[in-house]
């Protein structure tokens, strides 16, 4: 069975079983949609051959969403497909880059949308462009190509959401050498080596390691324990993360333990020193106990080896948030992410009032999620240029997260806390009747005639 824990690490599997299905699941947490592999590479083809965008691509992902959203919709009721849903999936506040992206996805063919009905190209036919020979190479290289691939709907979202291009690459290419209907459920244990990645999707290599092993920071991606050589043949076994959320995302930066960096490269050699010690030929005194160097004597040291006053430093209380040097810790309070949106405020970069204080924990939310190299100086970009581009990559999953983190700062994240930020002390319903009965009361006193 797949692991139901969200934290990130490694899994070590026993001898045989290391090259066993051991991610089968029947039920994938947030549910899931099925898109042939002709529909997973179709966008990002496009977008290499220059037709698209990368903002094309994650827009093409929101509408797949809102698609699977509407999906069960009830018999005789006709489905609305509004702009500001695909705007609040992908991220930002203006709807004009929205608007040409979903016109260069219509003029290319992989979409038909007229607000009432939303259709996505399930075949390179249907694709308005001459030339498919790249394509069709692209494909082949692709095992099992004519399957579909259950893709996470938590993943869909990530990827629409704002995820670089090295992430939707390596995203993409590990699904589609993991993921698989079996069975009546979803497998999603498989090898997959980052220069296979690279050759289908056109990227570098060591981009999509490090793509890798941050997402498996970030507990999406799970790294099972395998023998070398079956790492260096085979590539890394990945199982893709059915119960991933983004609920308590880890920091860019803080590898969980037993992780690793995601690498099937081969094992570092060992470097063996053979050159004898030169002997101590000095004619001067040894060093003695008032040597500056050394403390023999069997005193103990004063300072930890290789210490030094920046390292003791970090074991000392943080100070103060302050918005010049913004920490980790300050991404992950509450309570001092809302002193920084203080300082922010009294400098005019971020609206005041609790909207404010939503979208300003939005950034640090996104900044958490998104960052690929320090959270921390993505979270001051996005606040410093707030105004012009920063609400543009808030997203909808940045702006619930920052609900949920000000609910829970405000009203504690007991099962007494109010749903919705209402204190109110008697939740308890009242009774139907007893509500009638009050009403009529109050129509009859006041001399009114209730219609037959």
């Amino acid at each position: 069975m797949a692991r139901t824990s969200n934290e990130p690490g490694k899994r070590s599997l026993p001898g045989d079983l290391a090259s066993a299905p051991s991610g089968r699941c029947t039920k994938v947490e947030g549910g899931w949609l099925a898109l042939t592999v002709t529909q997973v590479l179709l966008p990002w083809w496009l977008y290499a051959e220059k037709h698209l965008q990368l903002l094309d691509v994650r827009v093409w992902f929101a509408c797949a969403e809102m698609r699977e959203r509407r999906r069960f919709t009830e018999e005789g009721r006709e489905p609305s497909y509004k702009l500001a849903e695909v705007v609040k999936l992908v991220g930002g506040k203006g709807l004009s880059r929205i608007r040409a992206s979903l016109k260069r996805l219509r003029d290319v063919g992989l979409i038909q949308w007229d607000g009432k009905t939303l259709e996505l190209a399930a075949s390179p036919d249907q694709v308005k462009v001459e030339d498919l020979t790249g394509f069709w190479e692209m494909l082949e290289l692709v095992q099992n190509n004519r399957r579909k691939v259950p893709v996470p709907r938590r993943i869909v979202r990530f990827i629409a959401g704002g995820a670089s291009r090295a992430e939707t690459a390596t995203i993409l290419g590990h699904l589609l050498r993991c993921s698989y209907l079996r069975g009546g459920g979803v497998d999603s244990v498989g090898n997959c080596t980052s220069t296979w990645v690279a050759e289908v999707f056109g990227v570098n290599g060591t981009r999509v390691k490090q793509a890798r092993a941050r997402l498996v920071r970030l507990g999406m991606f799970i790294e099972h324990d395998q023998e070398q050589w079956h790492r260096n043949r085979y590539g890394s076994r990945i199982e893709v993360n059915l119960q991933w959320s983004r609920e308590t995302p880890a920091t860019v930066g803080e590898g969980a333990p037993g992780t690793t960096q995601g690498t099937e490269s081969r094992p570092p050699v060992a470097v063996i020193n053979n050159q004898r010690a030169t002997p101590y030929r000095e004619t001067g005194s040894l060093p003695t106990e008032g040597s500056k160097n050394q403390n023999p004597g069997g005193e103990a040291p004063k300072t930890q080896s290789g210490s030094s006053k920046k390292t003791n430093q970090k074991a000392e209380e943080l100070k103060a948030p302050s918005l010049v040097h913004v920490v980790d810790e300050d991404l992950r309070n509450t309570e001092r992410l809302l002193v920084l949106h203080g300082q922010a405020t009294e400098r005019g970069l971020v609206p005041t009032g609790e909207r404010g204080e939503l979208e300003f924990v939005a950034l640090a939310e996104h900044a958490r999620v998104y960052a690929t190299t320090s959270s921390c100086a993505l979270f001051v970009w996005l606040v410093h240029h707030y105004s012009s581009a920063g609400k543009r990559f808030v997203n909808g999953e940045d702006e619930e997260a920052a609900r949920r983190r000000l609910r829970e700062h405000r009203f504690g994240s007991g099962p007494e806390a109010p749903s919705k930020g209402n204190p109110r002390e008697d939740s308890s319903p009242v009774p139907v009747g007893a509500l009638l009965t009050q009403l009529l009361g109050q129509v009859e006193g006041r001399g009114m005639a209730l219609r037959p």
